[in-house]
């Protein structure tokens, strides 16, 4: 503990905490975003697969449940992909900064830089519900 207060006495250091917690909270959110999305997916897909498998009596339309359980396939591959895409990027984007560092003249105030959210998850969540409507569509047609 005394170290932490010691590292944050000057105002130097309290600035690259700062930057450093805010960058890592901001790279955790927009991760979360795909964990979330890909689990959910993929939890539909092996939802509808058992509901298929075992149960198909169930299912009155067969063609909407296999195109619903695809969709659940897309769904989950491109939010993982998109993932790792992400991740990539971070990777990349941290190794800069911490590259850039030594020569950051930290007495002067940082920087603001907007901040762009890719609309990749709401996108996909949007065909999901629709895949899971048409997957229960299935049962009914």
């Amino acid at each position: 503990m005394k170290n932490l207060d010691r590292s944050l006495d000057s105002i130097k250091e309290a600035k690259k905490f700062s930057l450093e917690m805010k960058i890592s909270a901001l790279q955790e959110l927009i991760l979360q975003r795909f964990q979330a999305l890909t689990t959910i997916s993929s939890i539909s897909f092996a939802v509808a697969g058992i509901i298929i498998s075992t149960r198909g009596d169930l299912i009155r339309n067969e063609k909407l449940a296999f195109f619903s359980a695809a969709l659940f396939i897309v769904i989950a591959i491109t939010s993982f992909g998109r993932h790792l895409c992400l991740i990539r990027s971070d990777i990349k984007a941290i190794a800069k900064k911490i590259k850039d560092l030594p020569g950051e003249d930290w007495s002067k105030p940082l920087e603001e830089k907007e901040f762009k959210a890719d609309w990749w998850p709401e996108i996909l969540y949007i065909i999901l519900v629709i895949g899971v409507l048409l997957f229960g569509l299935s049962f009914c047609l």
